[in-house]
């Protein structure tokens, strides 16, 4: 296995991403693989010991090739060269397969951990704005009219939805629902808005 698997370039990792190449399959493999160091001490000694023959070569490939990462490439070559005795064993396909589940499970759960904390916190957020706007209900409804009037219909269906929300959290939709369609009768012109609320319901029913 090569060493600085785990730790991918970005073009590596562009590359993983394209090839639609598995991630957990990259960080089972990546186990107990070597890890690239910047060794410009074991560098130098390795590259002054070269014969004259590989360093005339070394000065023949930059001059052919200027823009050649020349650095880059003899750090390759020195650990290819180098390579440590605590190279990864050689593992079967099954136990690569486990490990695969392993990592999956392991993300996977750390993945639901995540998105777990995160609704705990949007559920919080959501119950501050629903208190808080049950303070203010019917200059609310004033303000989603506004926002009906002006057009503003992003903002004015963001607003019906925590009416809609607040009015169910307090034990009936119905106060909700007249009071939309008395204001969808006065709006008769802005039918751009009711269409999308009533696609935002048929969502929410799906």
């Amino acid at each position: 296995m090569p060493p600085g698997l785990s730790d991918l370039t970005a073009a590596q990792a562009a590359m993983v991403e394209f090839l639609r190449i598995d991630e957990d399959l990259i960080a089972a493999a990546a186990e107990g693989t070597e890890v690239y160091t910047d060794d410009r001490t074991g560098l130098r000694k390795w590259a002054l010991g070269l014969t004259l023959r590989a360093k005339d070569e070394w000065l023949r490939r930059a001059i052919d090739d200027p823009d050649l990462a020349l650095g880059g490439e003899l750090l390759r070559v020195f650990h290819a060269e180098t390579k440590s005795a605590r190279a990864c064993r050689q593992r079967t396909v099954g136990e690569l397969r486990a490990a695969v589940a392993k990592h999956r499970a392991l993300r996977e759960r750390a993945e639901a951990e995540r998105a777990a904390k995160a609704k705990t916190v949007a559920d919080a957020a959501r119950r501050k704005r629903l208190d808080a706007l049950a303070k203010r209900v019917d200059a609310a409804w004033a303000d989603l009219e506004a926002l009906v009037e002006k057009s503003a219909y992003e903002a004015a269906i963001r607003l019906a939805i925590d009416l809609r929300d607040l009015s169910r959290r307090d034990g009936s939709s119905v106060p909700f629902a007249a009071l939309f369609e008395a204001m969808r009768k006065r709006q008769l012109r802005r039918r751009g808005f009711f269409d999308r609320w009533k696609r935002e319901n048929k969502v929410e029913r799906s």
